[in-house]
Order: C-alpha cells, then structure tokens, then sequence
C-alpha cells in the first residue's frame, strides 16, 4: 500500500504520541525488542479503527498484520526494523515515522513496483530474466534503484549468523595485529582532540578522522622498517603479519572514477597502496566501499548507493568473485559483502562509545588478501593495460594467456552466473568463465558431445576454479 494524504490526515488528527511513548520506553528499560516492535504494530493496528475509508484502513491493516505475523514467526528479523527504531530514537515527526513504518512493511511484503525484465518474445527458447536485458534501465538512479531492487528481492540477508567471525576472525593472519591496532587507538587519546569521532560528524568531519586513524596508527606498518612518527602511537607487528596493503579515498565529482557504466561520486573506497596517488580513479582499482551518513533518514538511500557501487565494481572487475563494503550511520555501523547470488551482512555495531568494531573493520580492511577481498588472481593487467587470464585445466595445466581487454559478453547486473566471455589477443579462441548452476547436464557436457558436429562451437579444454 502507499501511505495516502488521508491516512496521514487521520494520524493528525489522532496523534500517536501514547504508542510512540510507549515503544521508547520498552526499548528504553532494556525490554526484548522483538516484543516491543510487535506491540507497537499492534498498537498502530488498533489505534486506526476509526479511520472513515474503510479501503484505507482495510489496506493499513493487513499490510501491518502481514509484517507482524511474520515478526512473530521469525520470518523476518529485528534488524529489518532498524530504520523504524533509529527514526523514533531521534524523535522525528510522526509522519515520518508513519511513512518508515509503511517502507518496511511494503519491503518485507515484497511489495516493490513490478519491473518489466525483458521484452516479451515468442520463442521455444527459454531465457533468464536478467535487469539489464530492459534499454535505459540504468539512465536515471531511480529507474536503476527500482530496477536492482526488483533483482535482489529476498536475496538480502541482514544479520547473518557468525558473519563477524568467519570474515573477520577465523583464520586470519592479520587478526592479532588488528587486536593491538585496536589496542592502541584505545589507549592512546584515538585520534586525539581535533578529531573527536561524533555522531552528527559531516563527511569532511569523518574523512578527517579517517585520515588521522591512517596517519596514527596505519602508516607506520606499511613498510617492512619501522618508520612510526614522531610522537604518535606505535604499533607492533610480528613477524610474518601481513602489512598493510590499502589506503582510503574518496572523490568530490562523479567525473574522478572511470571504467564504470555510469560517473559516480563515493564518499569512501579503499583502493591498493601501490597505486600512485592521482585525483582520478578507476573502478577496476577499488578494493573495499563504504558509505557514511549522520541522517537517520538517509540510511535506507545509502544502502542503495552501496549497490549501485557494487554494480560498478562487478561491471569493471570482469571476474570480482565478492564486494566488501560498509555503511555508517550516525552511531551504529554495519558490513556488507555483496557477491553473485546476493548480500550479506554482520547486523548493526555500535560505533559511537568505543568505536571498536569501526576500528576493527578497517583495520581489516586494509590487511585483507585479494583472495580475501574477492579479487580473481585469474585475471591481471600490466602498466600497458595487457589483459591476461591464466587458466587450469581438468588435468592441472596452467596456460597465462593474452585477451583483448574488452570482453565479448559480461553481464551488467549484480545477481547473476556471471557469465563473462573473451576473446584471445590472437582471435583464435573464446574464454568462458560463469559460475556453475549445479545440474548434472551442463553446458561443459553438452558440447563434449557436440564434438565434431558441423557448425556447433567446438570445445578445447574447461576446468573448475
């Protein structure tokens, strides 16, 4: 449903100050939040019994009730309900909270705007349905946010169990030299007193204690010799403990990235250390992507911009197997990555009293491999933008070979097999690389036994990565 002029009337007229009161004070006195949430659905289901229209209040009814059963049944969870909680902690306008509590509802309704994802063709042949298969889905940020909506409906998971750990802990080589980088920041004033992490900072406040956090503690281990400066902080590191491999940078005008499908401007990226520092970028380079807001009301809009970056990387980055990324705001931070089949994140940290799951994040950021960042080590350029993959067969041969850089096929949407075609230098061969679907007959068999056959593309080797 869409939240209509007279429903909102309505709410003015009986304002919902007693059920607003109420939330805040059983998330306040620390009550289970799944139970207040509930009970404040509850309490907007009844408190509209009066509304005259009886197709509006029918409408507002169900919508509600769908949410809360679904609340109650564990088929959504709590942090889905993150932006409602936020809005009614910074004491927004009712309306506003009225219109938070209505997005969410329709979101886990799945009740998005259907999108047209391919023009209707009478075949016998069986197609995918992909996005970008619509001309001019992506010539506005709107159509393009519908349209990415649409492709990852019930393929974003929030919260995910052991997200932390499995990403960030376990197994990690960089892992104690995170724990002594939070260590030290903790101990040592942080970023000291011109940059004070606060949870109404602008983007200029934040990149400013961005770059003191690199200056204080993450410089000094970026080369094998100790280099710390004077008067700040040291840091320790082990031998064997990775360095640190990333640097933190932003860009004030679409114009700054290239390689992309379309000009963006990102608040924050981290991009390799061995990258000269230039004001332009491409997108091929960037490692991690983040986005930040002191907005309760932006938090929705900027995990949209997070996928549209995504996009971008996965346009530019031919075989990007995942994106790590990051959303702050206000005072709770929450990481994503992002792959072929969907995204996924930790839940909400707070991050305004000790800052120590921002501290972490980055830090680790900064230490991961590319295997750990989701970059292919199949596909490598050199310092004339000579593109090569390097390839293993079904009997472990490797064999580096030159392609032309543009490839012949790559898709243009995030969730997809990502199927990727080029062309050798010498025009002799194509190099398919998609992820699998697991059926028994597939397409590696089907052309084994096409072998031969007068005008059906012929195979010569296929492996597993």
């Amino acid at each position: 449903m869409e939240p209509s002029t007279e429903l909102f009337d309505y709410f003015n007229l009986n304002p919902i100050d007693p059920i607003v009161d109420r939330f805040r004070s059983n998330i306040d006195e620390g009550r289970n939040q799944k139970t207040a949430i509930s009970t404040f659905l509850n309490d907007l289901i009844n408190h509209a019994d009066e509304i005259e229209n009886n197709t509006i209040k029918k409408a507002f009814k169900i919508c509600l009730n769908a949410t809360n059963t679904k609340l109650i049944c564990d088929e959504v969870s709590v942090s889905d309900f993150r932006d409602l909680t936020a809005s009614i902690k910074e004491q927004v306008s009712y309306r506003e909270i009225l219109k938070t509590v209505i997005d969410i509802a329709k979101e886990l309704g799945n009740e998005l705007d259907p999108i047209a994802m391919m023009r209707p063709v009478h075949s016998t042949v069986t197609r995918l349905r992909k996005t970008g298969e619509v001309p001019g889905y992506d010539k506005t940020t709107a159509s393009l946010t519908d349209a990415l909506k649409s492709e990852t409906s019930g393929k974003i998971y929030r919260d995910v169990a052991e997200f932390w750990e499995v990403n960030f802990i376990t197994n990690k080589p960089w892992c104690g030299l995170v724990n002594r980088i939070w260590a030290s920041y903790r101990d040592n004033g942080q970023c000291g007193s011109d940059n004070v992490f606060s949870s109404n900072m602008d983007e200029d406040a934040w990149r400013r204690w961005l770059h003191a956090f690199r200056d204080r503690y993450l410089i000094q281990l970026m080369k094998e010799e100790d280099f710390t400066e004077v008067h700040q902080p040291s840091v320790k590191r082990r031998r064997n403990e990775p360095l640190v491999r990333g640097k933190f940078c932003h860009t004030t005008i679409p114009s700054q990235f290239k390689g992309g499908k379309t000009n963006r401007k990102l608040d924050i990226f981290i991009e390799s250390s061995e990258i000269p520092d230039c004001e332009t970028h491409k997108w091929r380079d960037v490692r991690v992507v983040g986005e930040v807001t002191s907005s309760v009301e932006q938090i929705g809009a900027k995990f949209n911009q997070l996928m549209r970056y995504a996009r971008e990387i996965f346009y530019s980055q031919l075989l990007r197997r995942f994106v790590h990324g990051f959303c702050l705001h206000k005072d709770h931070i929450e990481f994503w990555i992002i792959d072929r089949a969907g995204a996924y994140s930790s839940g909400e940290f707070e991050a305004l009293k000790t800052q120590e799951m921002l501290v972490r994040g980055l830090s680790s950021y900064m230490l991961m491999s590319d295997e750990e960042l989701g970059l292919d080590p199949i596909i490598s350029y050199n310092d004339a933008n000579r593109c090569f993959v390097t390839l293993t067969n079904d009997n472990s041969e490797t064999e580096k070979l030159e392609v032309i850089p543009r490839p012949v096929a790559r898709p243009e949407t995030i969730v997809s097999r990502g199927s990727t075609c080029f062309k050798t230098k010498d025009e002799k061969y194509l190099i398919k690389f998609s992820w699998g679907t697991g059926a028994k007959d597939n397409e590696i068999k089907f052309l084994n036994r096409a072998k031969n056959v007068t005008g059906v593309i012929q195979m010569v080797s296929s492996g597993k990565l």
